[in-house]
């Protein structure tokens, strides 16, 4: 009984062992500064009718945690600082395959306005990748969040 007892308690261990995640940061690529570059990044849009422009947006590559590297997400984060009023657009597509149209359409592809603490979760809208230069990623997005409306939208982002 003592033996079985003991059995039971090393499996158990080495199951909890076999179950730990990965030590470290998540894995994920963000774009690399390139001086290059620093003049062509940037991201802009009508918000409620309104000029939001950033000259500088950030890009990263989230690869899927299911193993299998060919898939992964892309994250972009543009802040714009005005009249000492902060405002962040932050866009979530899933399973990003390069050019083409993303529908948002939570939770798979997401956008989300922040003005200050503010949050406002988009329900619909686009974001289209129209060109690939290899270096950069360029299109356009729109989406609508609760009494938010992005419009007109235009971004300029590294490829991470």
């Amino acid at each position: 009984m003592r033996r079985l007892l003991l059995m039971t308690i090393i499996a158990g261990l080495a199951a909890m062992g076999a179950c730990r995640k990965k030590k470290g940061p998540a894995d994920v690529d963000t774009a690399k500064p390139d001086s290059s570059l620093l003049s062509q990044l940037n991201m802009s849009a009508l918000v409620n009718t309104v000029e939001w422009k950033t000259d500088s947006a950030y890009s990263y590559k989230v690869v899927n945690s299911g193993g299998d590297t060919s898939i992964f997400n892309l994250m972009v984060i543009a802040t714009q600082e005005k009249d000492n009023q902060r405002s962040t657009i932050n866009i979530s597509i899933t399973d990003f395959k390069g050019k083409g149209t993303y529908k948002i359409d939570p939770p798979i592809n997401t956008a989300t306005y922040y003005s200050g603490n503010i949050r406002h979760y988009a329900s619909t809208g686009n974001f289209v990748v129209v060109t690939d230069t290899g270096s950069l990623y360029k299109g356009t997005f729109n989406f609508v969040a609760d009494t938010v409306s992005v419009i007109d939208g235009k971004f300029s982002i590294a490829k991470p």
